[in-house]
């Protein structure tokens, strides 16, 4: 499938019709942040999925790639990401961007420019240990997953612990450590 037929394939996603942009009120954007199998997906799953739009590039990465461990496509996929963000934010859809999110200086990047919208992040914590053994838990149950090397997750929680010391400076509204 090419660029140009995704992206009429997802028009769907990108372009619903709203009559009523000018009246709603400011949306949300819960921005989840945690190293892989720290459970943001499990606490996603539990959320109140139905009054929020769900952007994921795992998802995008499965759905127009072919595999969601595909790494090799992620500034496509955080492209297609980036316009499903801007597209739901302006049509004032409350909505939630499910990635690690671990590293600072690409999470301001795609958070950047965004339209007005009321962030909050919502930080996963988890020992890699436990983290780990989750993600090989999985991959074993076949759970459709991204196969994360071991020496990955450490290197991403070194990242999260960057990320506990800085986000205060970030433009989030509130920020909140979800409760497993």
């Amino acid at each position: 499938m090419g660029f140009i037929e995704m992206l009429r394939d997802m028009q769907e996603d990108l372009c619903p019709v709203c009559s009523a942009i000018g009246e709603l009120k400011t949306p949300r954007l819960n921005v989840l942040i945690g190293i892989s199998g720290a459970g943001k997906s499990s606490w996603l799953n539990s959320y109140r999925r139905r009054t929020y739009h769900i952007v994921c590039p795992d998802d995008i990465r499965r759905k127009y790639f072919g595999s969601v461990s595909d790494q090799t496509v992620n500034v496509r996929a955080w492209m297609i990401a980036k316009g499903m963000l801007v597209s739901a934010l302006t049509l004032k859809k409350n909505t939630i961007l499910d990635a690690t999110n671990v590293n600072t200086a690409e999470r301001i990047d795609i958070l950047n420019n965004l339209p007005l919208c009321d962030m909050y992040a919502i930080l996963f914590e988890v020992n890699p240990a436990v983290a780990y053994t989750r993600i090989v838990k999985d991959i074993k149950n076949r759970k459709d997953r991204c196969h994360v090397p071991e020496y990955e997750v450490y290197r991403m929680h070194g990242l999260y612990l960057h990320t506990k010391d800085v986000i205060h400076k970030e433009n989030f509204k509130k920020i909140i450590f979800a409760k497993r």
